[in-house]
């Protein structure tokens, strides 16, 4: 495989990328400047791809909800063993990641490097899954739900997911719940992994002190280099109405205070360009009206109406966009107001171009300080990658950013007839 070689225009950083004999896409960002290299994994299937017609049959499936983070979680076990102690031997950590639309394994290591890697190809691409193995895990993944259901802020997460999609299988816990986890057999995560965990369906982002050549041939060696005509599987997502499901939701906790939750939903991105843009713009105009520097959030916070973990997500994809912005308060329904008007107002004139200007300055400066994180590194290129986004070219387009730019992004993703609230109030 040849390698393309290619420099940031910002800060000089090389990038090397290829596609090995076998489909996989390859992004090397070597660092001699670092001692420990970060390898990342990322296959485009999530908890979303649910329903989905596997390659050269035409009936579509349907698999349970939750079955893509168990997938992640069985794929560790070998027959050889438990590969996280193999990475621990090796003075490696390793992690994985399931979302609602990949799925990544990761590793960061001082050294042993090419060891990791071998051990990291062999995780993903060779499967061992028997009914007594999947049986294990349903007590343990049941667990793992039964503690984010005590977890106050994931419920209102997911409360305002189920309050804005009716349909789209995004309103679904990524984990599942305690009974569709029982539905998962060893023969189900064979076939979703058939479907989905092929070469040409996944991207391996490597940065920190490594040599691309070398990582490409250690690539081969472990996958071989004969062509692999498999293709990912066919998913077939369900389409969303433009409406919200229901406007408010009301959730009773042991907390101290109540927290507040609003949820936008926002168009579908017309490209991942069009997503970016729909991010970016959403978030720098949330930073401006509502940041720790506005004169909203010093007016809330003086009020009492906040505390310090007021925040926002801007999340946009293809399928599905959204914004969620929340924290703990005094009084629901005063905060809900002023947030709304604050929005409402804001963005109904032109935002300030100095302000503009600022934050943009600091999300320039985030990209940067990415540079110097590895792990960050690779989960940002593998990011690009699946969205058909250039790194190096991120800084250009967030700086074109201009105020009526934002403002009309914005305006899209913080719709006032596509909000729902969700509301955690104490026990009674």
């Amino acid at each position: 495989m040849r390698l393309r070689e290619r420099c940031d225009p910002v800060c000089g950083e090389r990038l090397f990328e290829g596609t090995t004999a076998r489909g996989l896409a390859v992004k090397v960002m070597p660092r001699d400047s670092v001692t420990r290299s970060c390898a990342q994994l990322s296959i485009d299937y999530g908890s979303v791809d649910r329903r989905f017609i596997p390659h050269g049959r035409a009936r579509p499936v349907t698999v349970p909800a939750g079955i893509a983070h168990f997938l992640e979680h069985k794929m560790f076990e070998k027959e050889r063993g438990d590969l996280f102690n193999e990475f621990s031997r090796l003075g490696a950590s390793a992690n994985a990641m399931t979302g609602h639309l990949t799925t990544s394994y990761v590793f960061s290591a001082s050294g042993h490097f090419d060891t990791c890697l071998d051990t990291l190809l062999e995780l993903v691409f060779e499967p061992h899954f028997t009914d007594a193995l999947v049986e294990k895990e349903h007590g343990i993944i049941d667990e793992e739900i039964r503690g984010y259901d005590d977890s106050a802020g994931w419920r209102a997460y997911r409360g305002v997911l189920e309050g804005l999609y009716r349909r789209h299988p995004v309103r679904e816990d990524i984990a599942g719940t305690s009974e569709t986890i029982r539905e998962i057999t060893a023969k189900q995560l064979h076939l979703v992994h058939d479907a989905f965990y092929v070469p040409s369906n996944a991207v391996l982002c490597v940065a920190g002190a490594v040599d691309p050549q070398d990582v490409v041939a250690r690539v081969d060696a472990c996958l071989g280099t004969d062509a692999d005509g498999r293709v990912r599987a066919s998913t077939l997502t369900p389409e969303e109405p433009a409406a919200i499901k229901r406007r408010r939701t009301k959730i009773e906790m042991p907390v101290a205070l109540p927290i507040l939750h609003l949820g936008f939903k926002g168009p579908g991105a017309s490209s991942g360009q069009d997503a970016f843009r729909l991010e970016t713009a959403g978030s720098v105009a949330l930073e401006i009206l509502l940041g720790e520097t506005s004169a909203v959030h010093e007016e809330l916070y003086a009020a009492g109406l906040i505390g310090d973990d007021l925040s926002f997500t801007v999340r946009s994809d293809p399928s599905m966009s959204y914004t969620l912005i929340g924290g703990q308060t005094s009084d629901l329904k005063e905060l809900e107001r002023r947030l709304r008007r604050a929005l409402d107002e804001g963005l109904s004139r032109s935002l300030p171009l100095e302000d503009v200007k600022r934050v943009r300055r600091r999300v320039l400066g985030d990209y940067v300080r990415l540079l110097d994180s590895m792990e960050g590194l690779c989960g940002h290129l593998a990011d690009c990658y699946r969205s058909g986004l250039d790194l190096f070219s991120l800084p250009d387009d967030i700086a074109k950013m201009s105020p009526e730019r934002v403002r009309k992004y914005a305006q899209a993703m913080l719709g006032a007839d596509r909000v729902t609230t969700v509301s955690v109030v104490p026990k009674s």
